[in-house]
C-alpha cells in the first residue's frame, strides 16, 4: 500500500510492547479516550514498524486503526444517523482518486497503492468521527494532544542538541538528524522535518483555545503550548513557521470573524494587482517569502510554475512523470519529481477533479466552522465552547499553508483526518442546536394555540 514502506514485516520488541498495550487500550479505554492510543502512536511511533500481509502493509497506525473498528462494530458505537456534506465529500474524493489512479497506471500494485490510501483516508476519518460527538470530547482530545506533545518536544530537543534521532531503531528515519546550512533539522518519529514541524505548528490553535477552558490547567495549557511551538521551531523549517503564523493569525482573527469577507476581498485583490505589476506570476511570492524565512521557496514557486505549464500531461487522470518538470528528481523513483506541494500532488495523483474535490472538502471544511460558529453565537453559547470551534478553522488554516510546501506522506495523515473528522462532528453539533431551538418554538406555538 505503501512503496517506500518495508518489503518484510519488521517489529521491534518495544513496538511490540506498545501495539499490544495500545490495542487493548483502544478497546477497552471510554469512547472519548479510545482516539489516544491512536494519536500517541503517531507521535512516538515509526512507519518503519510494518507488518507484511502478502502484498499489504500495515504499519501499526493501520494496525491500531483496524483495532479501532473492530471495537466500534463489537460495541455498536456507530450512531451516525445521516452523513452530512463534509462525510459525502470526502467520500467522493478518496473514490475518484482511488479510481483515477488505478486507471492511470493500469497495474495491480497501482490499486494496492490508492486502497491503502483510501484506508487511510476514510478509516481514520469515520473513525474519528465515531469517537469524538461533542464538544466535551473535543475539549479532551486537546488536552491529551498538549499531553503527547510533550515528550515529543523532549525527544526532539535531544535530536537537536545531540544530532541522534531516538526513534531511528523502530526504522523508517535516519539514526543521524538532517543538517542543513548547519542547522540541525529535527524531525522524530516523522519521515521528514516539515512534517514533524507541521504538527506543532498546526496544534498551536487547538491548544490555545485551552486558555479560556475552565476544566483544563493553566500550567497544562502552557506546557503544551511550550511544546507546540518547539516542535514547529525545532525542524529548523520556514514551512512550519508559516503555518504557525497562519494559525495564529487565524485565531485572533476571532474578533473580525463577521467581517473577514472583506479581509477575502481584499486579498483577492491584492493578489491580482500584484499579478499586474509582476513580472513573474503571483506564486513565485513563494519565493519572496522563503527568502525572507529561509527555505526553499524558489523550488516550491517553480514546482507550481511547472505544474500550470504542463497542465496538458496531468488535468485528466493524473501522470506519472514529472521528471523533466524540475532540476532534480526523487531517488527512489527517477521518473518523479519531489511534488513538495500537497495541492498538485492530489492532480500528479488523481488529475484535476481530485485535485478539485480536495480544495472543494477544504472549503466546505470552513463553511463548516464559520457556521457553528455563528450558530453558538446566537444561541449564547460559552465562550470557551465557541473558541474551541473556532481554533478547527484555526488549524485548517495553518493545514492549508503547510500544503504548500510538503505533501502529507506518512502519519501525519491521521492527525489531517481527525482534524476534517473534528470539524464534521460540529456540523452535526450546530445542526443539533437548530433542531433544538425549533422544537421550542414549535412547543411554545402549540401551547399558544391551546391558549
Amino acid at each position: 500500500m505503501d512503496p517506500t514502506a518495508p518489503a518484510t514485516t519488521n517489529i521491534h520488541p518495544a513496538a511490540l510492547v506498545f501495539v499490544l498495550t495500545a490495542a487493548a487500550l483502544v478497546f477497552v479505554l471510554p469512547r472519548r479516550f479510545a482516539f489516544a492510543p491512536l494519536l500517541a502512536s503517531a507521535c512516538y511511533i515509526t512507519v518503519g514498524q510494518v507488518v507484511m500481509v502478502g502484498p499489504l502493509d500495515f504499519t501499526i497506525h493501520r494496525i491500531l486503526l483496524l483495532v479501532g473498528w473492530v471495537r466500534i462494530l463489537v460495541r455498536g458505537e456507530w450512531d451516525i444517523e445521516r452523513l452530512n456534506m463534509l462525510d459525502r465529500i470526502i467520500i467522493v474524493w478518496a473514490m475518484v482518486n482511488l479510481s483515477a489512479h488505478t486507471l492511470l497506471v493500469g497495474t495491480v500494485g497501482a490499486f494496492i497503492n490508492r486502497l491503502g490510501f483510501t484506508y487511510n483516508a476514510l478509516g481514520f476519518y469515520f473513525l474519528f468521527r465515531v469517537l469524538i460527538v461533542d464538544t466535551e470530547d473535543i475539549g479532551w482530545l486537546y488536552r491529551s494532544l498538549a499531553v503527547l506533545l510533550i515528550p515529543l518536544a523532549f525527544a526532539m530537543l535531544f535530536e537537536n542538541l545531540h544530532g541522534r534521532n531516538l526513534f531511528a531503531v523502530f526504522g523508517g528515519v535516519p539514526a543521524e538528524a538532517l543538517v542543513r546550512d548547519g542547522e540541525v533539522r529535527a524531525q522524530a518519529a516523522f519521515r521528514h522535518p516539515i512534517l514533524a514541524g507541521s504538527l506543532g505548528a498546526t496544534s498551536i490553535p487547538l491548544l490555545l483555545s485551552l486558555w479560556w477552558d475552565d476544566g483544563t490547567p493553566r500550567l497544562l495549557v502552557g506546557l503544551g503550548l511550550t511544546a507546540a511551538c518547539a516542535v514547529t521551531l525545532l525542524p529548523s523549517s520556514s514551512g512550519p513557521i508559516m503555518t504557525m503564523v497562519a494559525g495564529v493569525g487565524a485565531m485572533l482573527a476571532w474578533r473580525v470573524r463577521y467581517r473577514l469577507w472583506v479581509f477575502r476581498w481584499a486579498t483577492l485583490a491584492g493578489l491580482l494587482g500584484l499579478q499586474l505589476v509582476m513580472n513573474a506570476p503571483i506564486w513565485f511570492l513563494i519565493d519572496r517569502v522563503g527568502d525572507l524565512l529561509g527555505g526553499e521557496g524558489y523550488h516550491r514557486s517553480l514546482l507550481i510554475d511547472q505544474a500550470v505549464r504542463h497542465l496538458d500531461e496531468w488535468w485528466l487522470l493524473g501522470t506519472t512523470r514529472t521528471a523533466h518538470w524540475m532540476p532534480f528528481v526523487l531517488p527512489i523513483n527517477p521518473d518523479m519529481a519531489d511534488i513538495t506541494n500537497y495541492y498538485l500532488r492530489m492532480g500528479v495523483d488523481g488529475g484535476l477533479a481530485t485535485m478539485a474535490l480536495f480544495v472543494l472538502l477544504i472549503t466546505a471544511a470552513f463553511r463548516v466552522v464559520g457556521r457553528t460558529t455563528s450558530i453558538l453565537d446566537g444561541r449564547g453559547a460559552a465562550f470557551g465552547a465557541k473558541i474551541r470551534i473556532w481554533a478547527l478553522g484555526a488549524a485548517l488554516t495553518g493545514h492549508v499553508f503547510a500544503f504548500i510546501s510538503v505533501s502529507y506522506f506518512d502519519q501525519i495523515v491521521m492527525f489531517w483526518y481527525l482534524l476534517l473528522a473534528l470539524i464534521a462532528t460540529t456540523d452535526d453539533i450546530g445542526k443539533k442546536v437548530t433542531s433544538k431551538k425549533k422544537d421550542v418554538m414549535r412547543t411554545a406555538d402549540s401551547e399558544s394555540e391551546e391558549r
